[in-house]
């Protein structure tokens, strides 16, 4: 049987808790285990409960910035006005949807503008990332169905299970660039929408090096209109990647040439760059999922032996300086 969580409870826990053991199990815990709609009375498989937080509305609800989430930035000494989730896990898994489909419904389920195109289940037009996981759940256990076929298949991808857990822990948050044009899109929204990026953090870096590269503001679109955030401001953005990339745990997925003054993104598989954003085949899409687990348990212990180390610190009557 489930027990109900209790997020205030948690919160008051932390203060009690000084083992390095309880942190990391804390930063590798599945953040939507806190929305009780979501987890209590439901089956406790992170697959699909990550599917029910698609398909409802607490899609809409940052889990980056519950309560529970704050509190765990407050034990590293982080401060920020913006977090955002590191690895997206929908843009990945469409890829396995879409790699599964495209074997036998190559007309339904292809990549355009580097992008996995997904039919509703009846192949109608529209797509989104709630309507998909909807219908899986509503129609999960007609096993005869192709769509559900197509989903089982591309659910046993390497490591699929374990992505859908940790996409959502604190291992996987992060603060971000706080700069902001009014009228214009942020850097996490930007990082969501860009084509040649798709939610993929090392190619945000890329991205904004591009830009400095260039000598060019960040181009957009929105609804078909063109929009863009000015050179001024990507400066900032890389300028806050250089100086936090330690201070947050980042150094996984970029490098600092400090030398030449240039941003680099690490891919999270072996092709992966602008021109390539998204994992394509099946061992591009095992590599990339694999590889973010990896960087996010790293990451974890980390933020966790920080976590430690101010603890002991603060007991200890000194300064904190991380």
């Amino acid at each position: 049987m489930q027990i109900r969580i209790n997020e205030k409870n948690e919160i008051l826990r932390f203060q009690e808790e000084h083992s390095y053991n309880y942190w990391l199990s804390v930063l590798l815990r599945d953040h939507k285990e806190f929305i009780e709609e979501l987890f209590y009375g439901k089956p406790s498989d992170s697959f699909d409960r990550i599917m029910y937080f698609f398909a409802s509305d607490s899609n809409n609800k940052d889990l980056e910035d519950r309560p529970v989430a704050k509190a765990i930035y407050e034990k590293l000494g982080w401060n920020s006005n913006y977090y955002d989730v590191i690895n997206s896990f929908w843009i990945t898994f469409a890829c396995s949807i879409v790699n599964t489909g495209s074997k036998d419904f190559k007309d339904h389920y292809k990549f355009t503008d580097n992008l996995p195109r997904l039919p509703y289940p009846k192949y109608s037009k529209g797509e989104n990332k709630r309507t998909y996981p909807k219908e899986y759940l509503t129609r999960k256990d007609k096993l005869n169905q192709d769509f559900i076929k197509i989903i089982n298949e591309s659910r046993e991808i390497q490591y699929i299970n374990k992505f859908a857990l940790l996409c959502h822990s604190a291992a996987n948050f992060m603060p971000c660039p706080s700069k902001y044009e009014k009228g214009k899109k942020s850097y996490n929204q930007l990082k969501g929408i860009l084509a040649d990026v798709r939610d993929y953090l090392p190619l945000m870096i890329d991205k904004i090096q591009q830009c400095i590269d260039s000598n060019q503001p960040l181009k957009y679109f929105v609804n078909g209109e063109e929009d863009e955030v000015s050179l001024c401001t990507i400066k900032e953005w890389k300028e806050w990647f250089e100086v936090n990339y330690k201070n947050y745990f980042l150094e996984d997925y970029y490098v600092i040439d400090y030398e030449k003054g240039r941003i680099k993104g690490k891919p999270l598989f072996k092709n992966q760059k602008l021109s390539y954003p998204i994992p394509r085949k099946n061992e591009e899409i095992e590599e990339c999922i694999k590889n973010i687990i990896t960087i996010t348990q790293r990451r974890a212990d980390l933020m966790a032996k920080r976590i430690i180390y101010r603890i002991k610190e603060l007991e200890a009557g000194g300064d904190v300086w991380v």
